[in-house]
Order: C-alpha cells, then sequence, then structure tokens
C-alpha cells in the first residue's frame, strides 16, 4: 500500500500522452467502498489526512488493462468542512495504492487551524481518462473522462465519537455529533445507531431534550403501567407526551414506527413550546396518505409542514420502522427549531 502527498495539481488530467483506443470500451466504472480517513502527524509533528478506500475487483481489472493500453485510473477526492460545500483539490493515481496522504497546506488549510478541531468529511470517485484518437497532425487527443459514482462520506469526527455511538451511517454524522453534543444519544441506543428504536428508547430521547431545556423533570408515581417502572417513560406520560397502548400496558420495548413518532414529536412540541403555529396547511400531499392512522395523520402533517418528518418521492411510510439515528436527529431538529 503506497502512501502520497496528495497534490493540488495532476498533469494528466487533460493532457493524454499516447493513450491507445481500448478506453473507449469503458461505459461505467463501480464506486470506491469503505472510505475511511484518520488525522494523523508525521515525525515532524505536522498534521495530515490519511484516507484509504477499498477498490472493487472489477476497477482493480479497469486498472489492469489501462496499464497495459497507457490509459490511467485516478482517486478524485473532494472535502468539506462541517456542512459547507464541496472542495475539489485533485487526484492521485490508482498505480500508488490504496492509501492517500493529504497535506492541510495542498488543501488550502492555514497551517496554524487546528485540524482535530473541526469536522472534515471526504468522498471519493474514480476517473478514467483515455484518448479518443488523434488529431490531423498526429497529435492524441483526450476523451472525456468517465467517472464513477462517489464513495461513502468519511468524517475526522467519527474517531473522536466513537465513545458516545457506534452503527451510524454516514448521511447522519454530521448531525449525530451535535446529538451527542447536547446529550441526546443515550447509552442503550449508541452501541447501534442503524437499529430500530423502541418505544421505550424513543421516551428515554425524548425526555433528554425536554430537560435540556426546562430540567429534570418530575413524576409522581411508578403504577400506571404494569410493564414497566422506567422514570424517563412516566416523566413523558405525565407530560402528555406518550401515552399507553391499552389495558395499563405502556409496551416499552415494541418497535415505533413513523406515524407513532410523528405523535410523539408533535405533543412534545405542545409541551415545549405552546405558543408555536400548529397548523398544518401547506403540508406535503403523499400518494399513500390513506395509510396513515386518523389518530396520527395531524401530526404527520405538522412534523412534515415544519421539516422535522419528510417524505420520498411523494411517499411517508407512515407504518415504516423508525431507526434509531432517524429518532434521535428528528428530536435533534425538533430542539433547535423549537427550543
Amino acid at each position: 500500500m503506497s502512501k502520497r502527498i496528495f497534490s493540488l495539481v495532476i498533469c494528466l488530467l487533460m493532457v493524454v500522452t499516447s493513450f491507445s483506443y481500448a478506453g473507449t470500451n469503458i461505459k461505467s466504472i463501480e464506486a470506491p467502498k469503505n472510505l475511511k480517513v484518520e488525522t494523523k502527524s508525521y515525525d515532524s509533528g505536522h498534521p495530515y489526512f490519511e484516507l484509504s478506500v477499498q477498490v472493487p475487483e472489477s476497477v482493480k481489472a479497469i486498472h489492469e488493462n489501462a496499464e497495459e493500453d497507457e490509459s490511467e485510473l485516478f482517486y478524485e477526492v473532494d472535502w468539506r468542512v462541517g456542512n459547507g460545500g464541496w472542495e475539489y483539490t485533485g487526484g492521485v493515481s490508482l498505480s500508488l495504492g490504496n492509501i492517500i496522504e493529504m497535506n492541510p497546506e495542498d488543501m488550502g488549510i492555514n497551517e496554524n487551524i487546528d485540524i482535530k478541531a473541526n469536522n472534515y468529511q471526504f468522498r471519493v470517485k474514480f476517473g478514467y481518462y483515455s484518448s479518443s484518437g488523434t488529431d490531423e497532425y498526429g497529435n492524441n487527443i483526450a476523451a472525456d473522462p468517465i467517472y464513477s459514482p462517489y464513495s461513502n462520506v468519511a468524517s475526522t469526527v467519527v474517531a473522536s465519537y466513537q465513545k458516545n455511538y457506534e452503527g451510524a451511517s454516514s448521511w447522519a454524522i454530521t448531525e449525530l455529533d451535535k446529538a451527542a453534543d447536547y446529550g441526546f444519544i443515550t447509552d442503550k441506543i449508541k452501541g447501534k445507531m442503524n437499529g430500530p428504536i423502541t418505544r421505550e428508547e424513543l421516551c428515554e430521547v425524548i425526555m433528554k431534550m425536554y430537560e435540556k431545556i426546562f430540567g429534570t423533570a418530575s413524576y409522581k408515581d411508578l403504577s400506571a403501567f404494569s410493564d414497566t417502572q422506567n422514570p424517563e417513560i412516566y416523566k413523558a406520560f405525565e407530560l402528555g407526551i406518550v401515552n399507553g397502548v391499552g389495558d395499563g400496558k405502556f409496551a416499552p420495548k415494541d418497535l415505533t414506527n413513523r406515524e407513532q413518532v410523528a405523535a410523539m414529536m408533535h405533543r412534545a412540541v405542545k409541551t415545549i413550546n405552546p405558543q408555536a403555529d400548529f397548523s398544518t396547511a401547506g403540508s406535503e400531499k403523499f400518494t399513500d396518505e390513506q395509510l396513515i392512522s386518523s389518530w396520527a395523520l395531524e401530526s404527520v402533517k405538522f412534523m412534515n409542514k415544519n421539516g422535522l418528518i419528510k417524505g420520498s418521492n411523494g411517499i411517508v411510510d407512515p407504518k415504516g420502522t423508525t431507526t434509531r439515528e432517524q429518532a434521535v436527529l428528528i428530536i435533534l431538529r425538533t430542539y433547535e427549531k423549537y427550543k
């Protein structure tokens, strides 16, 4: 595995020296997989980013053929800070291995900035460069490059937050880091953030939000439900945020679906900000709206109108299971909007 300081300029991006026609047979390229990034330091103490990526077998085969016909296959890397815009830095030949070292100065990052204090995100794609033939003077003409889709997004904050949560989806990392800062990720859910969330776990996260705003909540007794003695459930129950399922039960281990989360969070907003606008006019019209339970319809519409629960291609999937990371992000957005 070769190491390489990442360069701002690639001399072969558009200048093709002696490429043959074999590259024109390449129509698509598989995306890089399992991108990871670490913040490291040289012996001098100077910090840098080390990216590692898995190269699919299909891409390795393209690379072997490219070496034979003198085409080139490159990594191309984008980066950003937090939720800022993506910056293109350059690329590096695949022949140098699957480890890429990126010097902050080459990325335009001031050497005095503490790179460990920020959330840097990276994504990688493959670029394939070949020739489309020669001009009337015998000079090679560069063909339009063929690009793969991007890899997953890798973040420098994952390692620093590893003690707070694990098993999160890459798209959720930035907001989950914020939620971790607020204390919204509980011990019960931190081990597998992309797993489904139970009614009990959801209550505990909701109460983390409530108590961050108002301080410790109280409860009178633990007798309302026969199947739980969890104080966080009783706090949420007495605040009117959650209800039982009937027959004196709460069903703490049952999984939650999207309409149930919407109903609980709708009631939570009424508790933390009773002066909010609770109209539902202007909410999205879903093609599966008939699947929403009547008792949850207003809640789903309210949460959707305020950008807290979104549909996909006109579908809200009200009976779909909610994951822990999805629930935490809904609670985070609710907190930031209504606190």
